[in-house]
């Protein structure tokens, strides 16, 4: 039932047969299982209508602080000189993850919260943009650096040096929902802890 055209290679099957497989598929101790697609939107890297002539203010990837989850900083160009890549314009709020390279689904991998600062910036789409909709942001945030989540990313990745998770293997990644006042209680403190780091 797990057979996949698309995936040929033996390491990808094996994991269905690993703790962490049963566990994501397992509902017990007040642990819900939802897939992230059910909870988050990502947005389609359309190339944004902005004049080739415009100044705009854009982030890569490396500019993202992989140990914090915050961005680190933003540069300055006309929209005309950026790559072609850049397509995303990003909104408060909204968080951003790898979708490639070494790093994903790895301790170093690349994500960060769209704070007020950074709302209209631009980025590439070496990342997705996600829309939290039925989930905290901060608490969605706080499960994208956690062991349970990176693993399952690089369990959908493709390649070995330069890695790529795909958009629908990346909207199955199963996400944990605890109680409302548990998830609050997380959310509050991610918030707190990127309020000092701002400071």
């Amino acid at each position: 039932k797990h057979l996949d055209s698309h995936r040929l290679d033996p390491e990808y099957y094996s994991n269905f047969y690993t703790e962490l497989y049963r566990v994501i598929h397992e509902n017990i101790n007040g642990v819900k299982w939802q897939e992230l697609g059910e909870l988050a939107e990502i947005k389609k890297a359309d190339k944004p209508e902005i004049s080739e002539n415009q100044k705009v203010r854009y982030f890569l990837l490396s500019d993202i602080d992989q140990n914090f989850s915050i961005i680190k900083e933003t540069h300055e160009d006309f929209y005309g000189n950026l790559s072609n890549r850049m397509r995303y314009i990003v909104k408060s709020g909204e968080i951003v993850t790898a979708k490639s390279g070494s790093a994903t689904g790895t301790k170093g991998h690349a994500t960060a919260i769209i704070t007020e600062e950074f709302d209209g910036v631009v980025t590439t789409d070496a990342l997705y943009n996600l829309v939290p909709r039925k989930i905290s942001p901060y608490y969605l945030l706080f499960l994208l650096k956690q062991p349970i989540i990176l693993n399952q990313i690089n369990m959908f990745t493709k390649g070995t040096l330069y890695k790529l998770i795909q958009k629908e293997d990346f909207e199955k990644i199963k996400i944990p929902r605890l109680t409302i006042n548990t998830e609050d209680l997380i959310s509050d403190k991610i918030m707190l802890a990127l309020g000092f780091l701002k400071d």
